[in-house]
């Protein structure tokens, strides 16, 4: 039996393992609220927002994002955060794509005890997805966000609270604040794939959904430890590929 395989070739390359979407670095001395909150770059496929606070006090510091009056109730707040989201352009989606937060967090001595992540993608309810006691000395924090599963979302809204502060001068911060994710949204989605024995030959024919940034198709042969056979350059979009070998 003849063993094909496809290749899709990216223009940009091809990406492995885990993968960082942005990140938040806080590089300067702010001087008032909402200041140096960029993410450090923007990616080729997403935009992230400006982090911002809501409901708690800005706070002078050099190279964090810090923040005051957090409460000083024995339970969460839900109108006090700090906050980001990340919109990914079309027509990539987090179809699947499970993602990791990471962030160093660190308090004053009176600052918020408990920290909680909240997320949710496009307009679900916000859920929970780590928690955590908040250190005196920077340290990093990791949590996961759940795969949305087979859906389109391609909007991400993260909210981090803060509670149990001392007193409301108590202050609690963030440094580099990072989005990654196990892979990056592919360019080219398959919607079929056919195979038939053609004489001494084969006729392969692909459906695709989506192609973005895709320089075309190669054509491996198993058998020939993945030797190039042959190749077609980019389709349109929803458009049917052949190839005869």
């Amino acid at each position: 039996m003849l063993k094909y395989c496809i290749v899709v070739m990216v223009a940009t390359g091809l990406l492995y393992s885990q993968v960082e979407y942005g990140r938040y670095e806080f590089t300067g001395t702010s001087s008032g609220d909402n200041q140096f909150n960029s993410v450090t770059s923007q990616p080729a496929f997403g935009i992230f927002s400006s982090f911002t606070r809501t409901n708690v006090s800005w706070g002078t510091a050099a190279d964090v994002f810090n923040s005051s009056n957090w409460t000083t109730a024995a339970s969460r707040d839900d109108a006090e955060y700090v906050s980001f989201s990340l919109t990914l352009t079309n027509p990539y989606t987090f179809k699947n794509q499970t993602l990791t937060l990471k962030f160093d967090s660190r308090r004053s001595s009176t600052g918020p005890t408990n920290g909680q992540v909240m997320y949710r993608f496009g307009s679900n309810s916000f859920a929970s997805a780590y928690t955590w006691s908040v250190p005196t000395t920077s340290t990093q924090q990791i949590a996961t966000i759940p795969a949305p599963g087979n859906t389109t979302e391609t909007l991400l809204e993260i909210r981090i609270h803060g509670w149990s502060a001392g007193a409301t001068t108590g202050t609690n911060r963030f440094d580099n604040v990072i989005i990654e994710s196990s892979t990056l949204p592919l360019p080219v989605e398959l919607t079929s794939f056919t195979a038939v024995a053609k004489g001494r030959g084969v006729e392969l024919a692909w459906k695709t959904a989506t192609e973005l940034n895709n320089k075309g198709f190669e054509i491996q042969r198993t058998e020939l430890n993945h030797r190039n056979i042959g190749s077609l350059n980019q389709s349109a979009d929803g458009s049917m590929n052949q190839w005869h070998g």
